[in-house]
């Protein structure tokens, strides 16, 4: 090899190998500003799981809240529907000498509100809004009142009361022969239709 092929291919090895450490610098330059994206990434992540922590915290609070808000309403309804009939002591035609509220039955269910004489016992649900799962709930439970003692040998009625009550739980609390009642400021007020005959269990 001649003196000018060897400077030739000297040369070229030379630029090639500041092409390459060109190269490696670019990659060196691009290797740094992806670690700094990733760090970047791994900082909003920390940032967004606090916040996340925070707002579950919060969430939890209102659910907290809102929970103890509802039984409250509960409570006071039942109260109200509960003195309403303490001085009818009446239910469609039927007259009762006790009620009671919250009558639980042993290791079985809970009744917001009970009346009763010495031949039959009507046992009432009291709720917010009435709807058709609550309907399905108290036929599921009304049979049980016959297996505590001081029931046994009594007609069993059933009857839901509510601020409101849907359309669909109306149908089916009448298909039960349930009570439907609502309080009106002149009083308690049955809203089953004309002709409704309650159904014993």
């Amino acid at each position: 090899m001649s003196d000018n092929e060897l400077k030739k291919l000297l040369a070229s090895l030379i630029a090639s190998q500041k092409k390459t450490d060109q190269q490696i610098n670019r990659l060196d330059q691009q290797i740094s500003r992806l670690e700094e994206t990733v760090e970047k990434t791994v900082q909003s992540v920390k940032k967004l799981e606090e916040s996340l922590e925070k707002t579950n915290r919060k969430v939890d609070r209102l659910a907290e809240l809102y929970g103890n808000m509802s039984n409250n309403i509960g409570e006071i309804l039942e109260e109200k529907f509960l003195e309403a009939l303490e001085v009818t002591k009446e239910l469609g035609g039927m007259k009762f000498e006790q009620i009671e509220g919250r009558v639980r039955l042993p290791g079985e269910a809970e009744f917001d509100i009970v009346m009763r004489n010495g031949e039959s016992v009507a046992a009432i649900e009291v709720k917010q809004c009435v709807r058709k799962e609550d309907v399905k709930r108290l036929a599921e439970k009304l049979p049980l009142l016959h297996k505590y003692k001081d029931f046994e040998g009594m007609r069993v009625y059933g009857g839901l009361a509510g601020e409101r009550i849907t359309k669909e739980a109306k149908g089916l609390a009448e298909e039960e022969g349930f009570y439907l009642i609502a309080e009106t400021p002149k009083g308690l007020r049955l809203l089953n239709k004309p002709g409704f005959k309650p159904r014993a269990r």
